[in-house]
């Protein structure tokens, strides 16, 4: 049994979310701020420190993460990150009309074979090309509503242009000095960025929390004020139960007209599809892995491959191969460790300092990791395996990873990582168009 709730975290003043890369005064640096909307990390830490102590930590799962902001007829509008498949191309206005007039492109493969494929790389061609006629303006991507990814999952077309991410908050810079004591210190000014948000839209953060294994825990206050990140800026919590999980728009209606689409247009081959990355993701995050070979790979999961017949764990009737990705260049993001956490069963309390296998330590940064923007998509083959059929598959499949994380223990049991239950990597499931 678990208790679901809706969390709206709304900045107070401004927006400051660094990647946990050391800043020091007095360098000729200006310390950047994560790109908007930020990954989902800050706002759940928040919220966890506001529950009681038996729903914290592993408890506390997020599922989903939006941007809100007020319409103009007074209605609240959620939006979610424009796919890097989806370009959306400005056309002259006609009729007189003020309205803009956009067409959507889908770009796909000129073909699905790992050879191909792999030659065109060789060539420094892409092996995407837009699925209708290129056009010259291209819109830069921004934030889709609800209705708007629901076409898009679909394949459908539309002329309804994105939200711009700068319409909702733009970015300045602060001058500071380091203190000594209540004193200046002479010489150590810093730069440092900051996001302001706009304050007629109101732009909020959404997320949809459940804590698991708990039935409506007493102690949770309805709102509250917090501080967000390691540079400790001000923000309004407003925290509401509810009996289902939240699901912005993808709902079971949603869900079923995909799964009906996708398999029809796998007739008698491979069932193909899109997975769509709604959050950040954080795929390459054990540390003794990465001191091991740090090439791991950053832009998808260790389970995704495209060594044809792998089965997840978690999949008893698929096998997964992944085509194709079109992913975004990964940022650095860090944290701040609370405790010492010891790896090495041999590491004692009088040697952690000196052991290099062991974590950070208290108030020590942690290791910078690879986050991948959301917005990417992973193009993905299905096949039955152990007698199932289509449609068997295509259910379990669904239900494992529908506006769910993809950031998965190599369990049967689909359990989220620690990245995963903070809300990274969340993904829908969308029709691969064809053409």
């Amino acid at each position: 049994m678990s208790a679901y709730f809706v969390a709206d975290v709304e900045p107070v003043s401004v927006l400051s979310l660094r990647d946990a890369r050391p800043l020091q005064a007095g360098e000729t640096t200006v310390a950047r701020t994560l790109p908007f909307p930020p990954p989902p990390a800050a706002f759940w830490a928040a919220i966890n420190r506001l529950l009681p102590a038996r729903a914290r930590g592993r408890q506390l799962i997020a599922h989903g993460f939006a941007v809100v902001v007020d319409a103009d007829d007074g209605t609240e509008q959620e939006l979610l990150p424009q796919p890097a498949d989806l370009q959306i191309a400005k056309i002259a206005s006609s009729h007189g009309s003020d309205e803009p007039q956009c067409r959507w492109e889908y770009l796909r493969f000129k073909s699905v074979e790992p050879a191909v494929v792999g030659e065109l790389q060789r060539e420094n061609e892409s092996p995407l090309l837009p699925w209708g006629t290129p056009a010259d303006e291209l819109q830069p991507r921004g934030l889709l509503d609800p209705e708007q990814f629901r076409r898009y999952l679909l394949g459908e077309q539309a002329s309804t242009p994105a939200v711009d991410v700068f319409s909702l908050h733009r970015s300045s810079l602060r001058v500071g000095v380091a203190l000594d004591g209540r004193r200046a210190r002479s010489g150590h000014l810093y730069t440092q960025e900051v996001q302001e948000v706009n304050r007629r839209r109101r732009p909020r953060f959404r997320l949809g929390l459940e804590i698991a294994n708990s039935r409506s825990p007493s102690g949770i206050a309805p709102s509250a004020v917090v501080r967000l990140g390691g540079e400790a800026r001000l923000a309004h919590v407003a925290l509401r139960p509810c009996d289902l999980p939240w699901t912005s728009g993808f709902g079971d209606e949603l869900r079923e007209q995909v799964k009906q689409v996708v398999l029809e247009d796998s007739g008698n081959g491979p069932v193909r599809i899109r997975l769509c990355l709604l959050t950040p993701s954080v795929f390459s995050a054990d540390l003794r892995a990465l001191r091991r070979k740090g090439r791991t790979p950053a832009w998808r999961p260790f389970w995704l491959t495209s060594a044809k017949g792998f089965r997840p764990p978690f999949l008893k009737h698929a096998r997964i191969r992944l085509v194709g990705a079109l992913v975004d260049k990964p940022y650095p993001l860090g944290f701040w460790d609370s405790r010492p956490s010891f790896r090495d069963p041999t590491a004692t309390a009088s040697n952690w300092q000196a052991d290099e296998r062991r974590e950070a330590g208290p108030g020590a940064p942690k290791p910078l990791y690879r986050c991948v923007p959301a917005g990417g998509v992973l193009f993905v083959e299905l096949e039955p395996v152990n007698g199932a059929a289509k449609k068997e598959m295509i259910d379990e499949f669904f239900e494992r990873l529908w506006f769910r994380t993809i950031l998965l223990r190599s369990t049967e049991q689909p359990t989220p990582t620690w990245f995963g239950r903070q809300g990274f990597g969340t993904v829908v499931i969308g029709r691969w168009p064809s053409g």
